[in-house]
């Protein structure tokens, strides 16, 4: 079975003195919820945060494309040009 992201709830955070420029909660397959997943602005531009337990279970190839799914949603619908600044 392919692991994919069914759904992508995306929280910008208020705070614009916070690192952290949102919080999501990812579906994979339609069956399991992953919350607590943050998008933060580092000194090299954005990257994507997920909690501790998730990191073993998957292979690094399928999370660097989960990470790209998530930032791009993000910068789609919540990048403002001002503020933060995505690496390439």
């Amino acid at each position: 079975m392919s692991l994919k992201i069914t759904d992508l709830v995306i929280v910008p955070e208020s705070n614009p003195d916070s690192p952290i420029c949102a919080r999501c909660i990812a579906t994979f397959n339609s069956a399991l919820n992953i919350d607590n997943v943050l998008i933060v602005q580092g000194k090299k531009g954005l990257f994507v945060w997920f909690p501790k337990i998730v990191m073993p279970a998957i292979a690094e190839s399928k999370m660097k494309s989960f990470e790209s799914r998530i930032l791009a949603t993000y910068a789609i619908n919540y990048y403002v040009e001002d503020n933060y600044h995505v690496a390439a």
